[in-house]
């Protein structure tokens, strides 16, 4: 078995209300570890960091929010939790009138090998995980904690390094069984954190327990479960088909239900679960994701949702920033999958024969025109096929999050990077404005609601 070190997590500070502020007494935090709950210039300087008021959407779809990269982020697990966001990155998005964010996170940096039930767990990165998504709880804020794998795992080498060489996407790695899947999800449940300024230990499933659903339309927050990524297949070196994404999928669930039993859990299909391939024979997700096959489980479906994806360059991949151009809301339909040929909204009916509640977990593009238009017929879409509680065999859309925010590599791509200029955080360098900024402020702005103070 690899030691991965001395994995203790020692934040070094001190609870004042519901926000951490570093401790005068403290011992020193080391760099990668948050220090930014205090306003570090301007008028508030000093004073703890705190969202003042969260909005909540009487009807879907319920939860709007962003993608903070970062936990994710390829290298050492050092350097992800350098890129941890913290809650000076949600002021600006939860000012517009978002209310959800959604986390990314690696399985390397949680254990070095899904086959031992033995290993250890690095509760370094695990401690900083429950930090940032309590955080982000307290302050009203729901949290999707998705395990961002695309159904594989790259074993880090012996400087515990996991970069593009083993990234998911960029070499494949080993494509992860039920079992690890589910042995991976019990780790992050049941692991006993030690976590400054509360008494014992604590685990994440406490908080899950603690962030449950009270209510149909999300006006709680509540702490929710991505099973795992954009699983796809890459035959025939890795052949990955829908059916085994699912059983995976299912034992993670059962996992996650041992210790969490209520809380949403979101399932991925393949082919990047993307939208415009859900309805098709290329990825089967339509005919294998499918209530009646969750209850054969023993799995209860109105406590699942279904994650979507979309990205609408020419190669769908999010790399680029020239998106496709369609004349007309229906040529959009068609070629998402949504409609076919004959006019009939295939999607739409996938979701009421089911009754399935789905989540679009990314979608994005660049600030041009074509991209704009692409995200409002996404979005228009969503808007006329929301969840309703009162209807809940119906089936329907509960939320979207945007892809991405991340205030370390706002200006290196022109993609989608969507926060907005903040100096008074982060010192010295603050939050640098992202490249897509343009696409909050005249395309998701007219879909949110800014909070009452």
């Amino acid at each position: 078995m690899k030691k991965i070190g001395v994995w203790i997590f020692s934040l070094g500070c001190s609870v004042v209300g519901s926000v951490a502020v570093a401790s005068p007494s403290a011992p020193a935090v080391p760099p990668y570890q948050s220090v930014a709950e205090v306003y570090t210039s301007g008028p508030n300087a000093g004073k703890p960091v705190y969202i003042p008021a969260v909005t909540r959407y009487g009807e879907a779809p319920y939860l709007r929010g962003i993608n903070f990269s970062g936990l994710e982020y390829g290298g050492d697990f050092g350097s992800a939790l350098q890129e941890r966001p913290d809650l000076p990155d949600m002021l600006y998005f939860a000012a517009q009138g978002m209310n959800f964010v959604r986390l990314p996170i690696r399985a390397e940096y949680i254990v070095p090998d899904p086959d031992n039930p033995n290993n250890l767990v690095n509760m370094d990165y695990l401690g900083a995980v429950y930090d940032t998504v309590q955080k982000f709880l307290t302050d009203g804020i729901s949290v999707d904690l998705d395990l961002h794998n695309n159904m594989r795992f790259c074993p880090m080498d012996s400087a515990h390094h996991v970069g593009d060489s083993s990234d998911p996407v960029n070499s494949k790695c080993a494509l992860l069984t039920d079992v690890q899947l589910a042995h991976i999800w019990t780790l992050i449940l049941t692991a006993q954190l030690n976590i400054p300024g509360i008494s014992g230990t604590v685990t994440l499933a406490g908080l899950a327990q603690k962030y449950t659903p009270q209510d149909p339309k999300y006006g709680t927050p509540q702490l929710i479960f991505g099973v795992m990524d954009a699983p796809f297949d890459d035959a025939p070196s890795q052949a990955l088909r829908a059916e085994t994404v699912f059983d995976n999928e299912v034992a993670a669930v059962k996992a996650i239900r041992a210790s969490a039993p209520h809380n949403l859990i979101l399932l991925s299909g393949d082919n990047w679960s993307s939208l415009h391939f859900w309805m098709t024979q290329v990825s089967n997700n339509a005919n294998v994701f499918t209530a009646q096959a969750l209850k054969s489980k023993g799995v209860d479906p109105s406590e699942i949702a279904i994650e979507v994806q979309e990205y609408f360059n020419w190669d769908y991949s999010g790399l680029t920033d020239i998106c496709n151009h369609y004349d007309d809301y229906q040529s959009f339909q068609e070629d998402m999958g949504l409609m076919d040929g004959a006019g009939r909204d295939i999607f739409g009916a996938w979701m009421q024969q089911n009754g399935f509640k789905v989540m679009v977990s990314e979608f994005g593009g660049a600030d041009s025109p074509d991209c704009r238009q692409d995200i409002i017929w996404l979005l228009q879409y969503v808007d006329t096929h929301g969840y309703d509680p009162k209807n809940p065999n119906q089936g329907g859309f509960i939320g979207w999050a945007a892809w991405h925010a991340n205030r370390h590599d706002a200006g290196k791509v022109p993609f989608n990077f969507l926060q907005q200029a903040n100096s008074s955080v982060y010192a010295p360098q603050g939050i640098v404005q992202g490249s897509a900024n343009g696409l909050m402020s005249q395309v998701l702005s007219h879909y949110l609601v800014p909070p009452q103070q």
